[in-house]
């Protein structure tokens, strides 16, 4: 089993290495509270109001590989490193260590900067129901590493689960490409209706999986060529 593990770590170290640091972020989380009742998650989550602001920048890189309270709510961290591992060890193959890591920051970022636009712009609009929230978790991410691999195998059949607020839980066989049309709009519609009960940054969701659309069809169907058939690209 130990031999299995660690082939598997060094076929994907990158996605390991993520659910790794995210695991320890978590321990490290309650270890700082007790010892001197600060809440590292209060720092390192987003709040649009605060990044509309100039304010704690970082957050839109920090906030997506923080998790809410284990104690509480165990499936939010849980769910994600269950979905990181099936999905990310599938991604990294495909597009090398390097990229994989540039894919999961760049969704990620892309999650976080469309919760701030839409929080925005619904305010604007004067509707603004998740503008002061703090907003944290790695599904965003996540799903835009589902968006890049649904692309390179639309076929491919999965089983995905859906969630639906705030206890439906959906088991799903589809084809990736449908599974992730599904998503995309099931996002966007609970994301506008931001039921009282809903505590899912479905935006985030959007942003992720939208920029992985992009980088896929931008530059990473090409970097996905090279490395899985050794087909070289040259510009003219």
């Amino acid at each position: 089993m130990l031999d299995r593990i660690k082939r598997r770590f060094q076929d994907s170290p990158i996605t390991f290495s993520l659910i790794t640091l995210m695991i320890a972020i978590t321990i490290l989380r309650y270890v700082i509270l007790l010892l001197v009742r600060i809440d590292i998650n209060y720092f390192l989550s987003l709040v649009p109001s605060s990044v509309l602001r100039g304010e704690r920048l970082w957050t839109l890189i920090t906030s997506f590989f923080i998790h809410d309270d284990f104690l509480r709510n165990p499936f939010h961290l849980i769910a994600n490193m269950i979905a990181l591992y099936y999905i990310g060890r599938y991604v990294e193959q495909l597009l090398g260590e390097k990229y994989y890591l540039m894919a999961f920051l760049l969704t990620g970022i892309g999650g976080s900067l469309c919760i701030v636009f839409m929080a925005y712009t619904l305010k604007v609009l004067g509707y603004s129901p998740f503008y002061n929230s703090p907003h944290l978790g790695a599904s965003g991410a996540i799903l835009g590493l589902f968006a890049i691999l649904a692309q390179h195998r639309p076929r491919l059949q999965i089983l995905f689960f859906l969630f639906i607020p705030p206890y439906l839980i959906l088991p799903i066989l589809a084809q990736a490409k449908w599974v992730l049309i599904i998503q995309l709009l099931l996002d966007l519609i609970l994301g506008f209706v931001n039921l009282p009960f809903d505590f899912i940054a479905h935006f985030g969701h959007v942003g992720g999986m939208v920029t992985g659309i992009l980088l896929y069809k931008w530059f990473l169907w090409r970097r996905i060529y090279t490395i899985s058939y050794g087909v070289v690209f040259i510009e003219r």
